[in-house]
């Protein structure tokens, strides 16, 4: 075997490797006589096909499999006792042809040459050299501590289906078709959700669903029929589509009234308040608000949080520039990405190099800080998304159906990757946290609006 490396410039390079005859001769012959004898082919009893019969026949792709491993396995070996820092994994130069010209009958000797870049060393400014931040206290008003006791009452009391004329609180379902004007369009999209009267944000809407009942119809705008929702809210809990599906279908339905179930408030007590709290303890109104208080503020101070890592993480990335190899880059790009054909890499590199400079910096830095991720920080965070499909509280919800979930959510890669990423970017700028300078602000809730909105926008125009 014989491996060289050749640097060509800016953190780039290419690998040769020659594999010879004598270090692929033995593991052929061995995969050959292996498959010969559990080849079960017409004509030949199994285990008797000759080994020239079976080189005839597959010898090219046993050859390939047999040259391929011992390939990438000295190739694996080399960036491992050189200690090459690498972008990614090596990809074969473009002079490499698409398929090596293999006679099973003749073994040579064959060259390999794959172009590599090398991950640039960063000196990194550290937290105490990002300058002073601004964390937020956020006052939150006692209007919004009613609201939170007022939408409780709603939540643990009684529903009832009625046939009577909907009023405020109730919860109405409607089957909704597409229109196309005035007409239900042909073959358009279908529905079934439901909504809270005193929701619904279109007052045209609102007036039409309070004078209605079962089995009668209304048209409305999907888009605009519930307050304080996203298009892709919308488009995932309303229509049930995908929001790139739910972009070719159109906003005006007609609604046919199917259910109509009516809210009782719950009963304003100590067993209201221990339920809705999930705290034994807490028995009286006055104790209910300092506990939903303290869970608004915790709320708050965690968004406060973010805001901070958000704005660090891009201060580290405005600070700490990368040049890129972009030849190269492009080239990687488009070997790496599943798709790639699809894909305007001109276009796109500009936020791949982004997304890779945060990595290498990222990486960098859990190293000086000495962050690793552990199965039951993992666990932990688990728990805490499980938490969040129920508002945030596992009050009145069953603990084994909790405990039941997270190893269903764990299973899911995506879902994996992305609970193991936010705990590694959390415990990152826990860290860094530590070092840089902040300064409070007090801020009621809409004041905080502004600066986490001002903020997005600020994020946007970066791109």
């Amino acid at each position: 075997m014989k491996i060289d490396r050749k640097d060509t410039g800016n953190g780039t390079g290419t690998i040769t490797i020659t594999v010879e005859t004598a270090d692929i001769k033995d593991k052929y012959n061995t995969s050959l006589k292996d498959y010969s004898s559990k080849a079960q082919i017409k004509g030949f009893r199994k285990g008797k096909t000759p080994v020239n019969f079976i080189k005839k026949m597959h010898g090219h792709s046993i050859l390939a499999d047999t040259i391929n491993n011992v390939m990438q396995a000295e190739l694996n070996d080399y960036i491992k006792s050189e200690e090459l820092d690498l972008i990614g994994q090596p990809i074969p130069s473009e002079t490499e042809k698409d398929q090596m010209n293999l006679d099973p009958f003749k073994l040579e000797d064959i060259t390999f040459n794959f172009d590599f870049a090398q991950a640039p060393k960063l000196d990194l400014k550290s937290g105490k050299d990002l300058g002073t931040y601004t964390t937020y206290d956020v006052q939150v008003p006692d209007e919004m501590i009613e609201e939170e006791i007022a939408n409780g009452l709603k939540r643990l009391g009684t529903q009832e289906e009625t046939d009577e004329t909907v009023i405020e609180n109730d919860l109405v379902t409607v089957m909704a078709v597409e229109l196309d004007g005035k007409k239900v369009k042909e073959g358009g999209h279908e529905t079934e959700f439901s909504v809270l009267v005193n929701m619904i944000k279109d007052e045209k809407a609102k007036k039409a669903f309070l004078g209605s009942k079962k089995g009668d119809s209304l048209d409305f705008d999907v888009y605009t029929l519930e307050n304080g929702t996203t298009d892709d809210y919308v488009a995932k809990y309303l229509l049930k589509l995908d929001p790139e599906e739910a972009a070719n279908v159109g906003k005006m339905f007609r609604g046919e009234v199917t259910k109509v179930m009516r809210v009782t408030e719950a009963e304003k007590n100590a067993e209201f308040f221990q339920k809705f709290t999930g705290d034994e303890s807490i028995d009286t109104e006055e104790k209910a608000k300092d506990a939903i208080r303290a869970n608004v503020k915790k709320h708050y101070n965690k968004e406060s949080d973010n805001l901070l890592k958000g704005k660090i993480a891009s201060d580290l990335i405005e600070k700490n520039p990368v040049e890129f190899p972009e030849v190269f880059m492009k080239r990687w790009i488009r070997v790496a990405t599943e798709n790639a054909e699809s894909l305007d890499i001109d276009q796109e590199y500009d936020a791949y190099a982004k997304q890779l400079q945060w990595t290498l910096i990222k990486s960098q830095l859990m190293e000086q800080h000495k962050v690793e991720v552990s199965e039951d920080d993992i666990k932990a965070a688990a728990r805490e998304r499980v938490l969040s499909y129920f508002g945030g509280g596992a009050a009145g919800v069953d603990e084994a159906m909790i405990e039941g979930i997270i190893p269903r959510l764990l299973n899911d890669q995506q879902q994996l990757n992305q609970i193991y990423t936010g705990v590694e970017f959390d415990k990152l700028m826990n860290a860094l946290m530590k070092e840089v300078k902040t300064d409070v602000k007090s801020l009621n809730t809409d004041e905080f609006k502004g600066v986490v909105d001002a903020y997005n926008e600020e994020m946007k125009a970066k791109g």
